[in-house]
This record gives C-alpha cells, sequence and structure tokens, in this order.
C-alpha cells in the first residue's frame, strides 16, 4: 500500500528563490524535484541545480518543507562527473522535518515491474505565499538501456510521462524505495498506417503525397542507481 503522506515528507521541489522585501519572496522559479535521503542529504539531478540563476551557497536550490512555511537553502553541491546526478546538504534544522527513502540498488529488474512517482512539476508564489502542485504517478518498468549521448547513463523506462519540474524526482518501487531518478521525457513514434493521396485542384491532378500517421508515446526516463552502486561516493 502506497501511503502518501509519508512520501509527501521526503520529497519536495526545489526552487530559485528571488527576495523581495525584508521577510518577503518576489518570485519563485520551479527547478525540479529533489528526495531526502537521511544524514543531510538531498538527491535531485545535476542539471536542476545548476539550472539556478542565484549562486548556490545563498538563496539556489532551497527546498519547501512540504505543509510548512519554510524555506530551506542547499550548500555543499556535489555533481557527479558522468551522470545528470547531485548531492546537496540542507541544515540539521531543515533535515529533521523531513523523513529519509531508502535506495535499492539491486540490479535485478523484471519488465513490468510496478513503479510510482511522486514530484512536484508545478510550484508558483502569490500574495507572498507559495502554493505546490504535487503529481503522484503509476505505471510500470518499459525497458532498461543506457543513453546513446551519454554512454555512462544507464536508465530506466516508465510507462508515465515526465514533464518540466519532474526532473530529479525519484522512481519507487512497491517498497517505496528509490530505483532511479527521473531526467528526461522520452517520445516515441510509431507508424500505424500509410497511404497515397492525390487531390485535384481546379481539375487537375496533383502529383501524389504520402500521408501517414503515427502513434504518439511517451515515458519518462530515469537513471538507475543500480547501476552506479559506488554514486553515494563517489558525490560526497
Amino acid at each position: 500500500m502506497i501511503n502518501i503522506h509519508s512520501i509527501g515528507e521526503s520529497i519536495f521541489p526545489i526552487v530559485d528563490v528571488s527576495p523581495g522585501p525584508p521577510g518577503e519572496i518576489e518570485k519563485i522559479d520551479l527547478l525540479g524535484t529533489g528526495v531526502y535521503i537521511g544524514s543531510g542529504l538531498v538527491l535531485t539531478c545535476a542539471h536542476v541545480l545548476r539550472s539556478a540563476k542565484s549562486y548556490p551557497a545563498s538563496i539556489c536550490g532551497t527546498v519547501y518543507s512540504q505543509g510548512k512555511e519554510r524555506l530551506c537553502g542547499l550548500t555543499d553541491i556535489k555533481y557527479h562527473e558522468h551522470v545528470d546526478l547531485a548531492l546537496a546538504r540542507v541544515s540539521e534544522s531543515c533535515s529533521n522535518l523531513y523523513q529519509p527513502l531508502a535506495l535499492d540498488l539491486r540490479e535485478e529488474k523484471v519488465l513490468g515491474d510496478d513503479y510510482t512517482n511522486y514530484s512536484f512539476p508545478e510550484a508558483f508564489n502569490s500574495d507572498f505565499k507559495i502554493f505546490l502542485r504535487p503529481r503522484f504517478l503509476k505505471g510500470y518498468l518499459v525497458r532498461t538501456a543506457f543513453d546513446l549521448d551519454t554512454p555512462a547513463q544507464h536508465y530506466l523506462e516508465v510507462s508515465f510521462s515526465s514533464v518540466p519540474g519532474m526532473s530529479g524526482s525519484p522512481i519507487l518501487n512497491s517498497l517505496n524505495e528509490i530505483v532511479g531518478i527521473v531526467y528526461q521525457n522520452f517520445e516515441s513514434r510509431r507508424l500505424v498506417d500509410e497511404e497515397c493521396v492525390q487531390e485535384s485542384i481546379d481539375g487537375e491532378k496533383e502529383p501524389e503525397i504520402m500521408e501517414r500517421t503515427y502513434r504518439v508515446s511517451e515515458f519518462a526516463k530515469a537513471i538507475d542507481l543500480s547501476k552506479y552502486p559506488r554514486f553515494l561516493d563517489e558525490l560526497k
């Protein structure tokens, strides 16, 4: 049974905050999603934190404490050398607000395995308050492969799509353990129909054209953490 409440205490949006007058927020930009894995560490995608406009040591990559009016700065950011992964640290006072999720680094995976995802594809501020719209998805493992553009990046392909704001969010197994980190959306096109069409204009036949109909499917791609069992040591 999926416990949405407990998952919500472990996963949160990562945002870039532009401060306004003292004690107020002028603007908030959603960067992606992060997951707390314990010991003060937040796991997300490297491109999520690198997209921040502010300097990381100040207000870059802050996290919104689920259900609490509080922003926690991320510091000591480490980027993986080859894979789109990053670790950041939150203060002890902030880390006490979250419950860590365990990692599943076992390589055994079966196509069709049930997976879930919890993320924050939308976050905005109005009247100096932050509003979040979490997204919970259920799907299954479609395939395992590696990214041709980044051969070191083994990935899982799952049956639901990824939208902006989901980068850095975890793919969870039935035990709510993290098996992957979403980093990209993948679009698959399959030809389902093809026919020649000839039109007549002012009584004259135009050259035949080929009309094709495609079925488009979208899948989320997530970094397969089991392929990088030492990634935490490499990032620390």
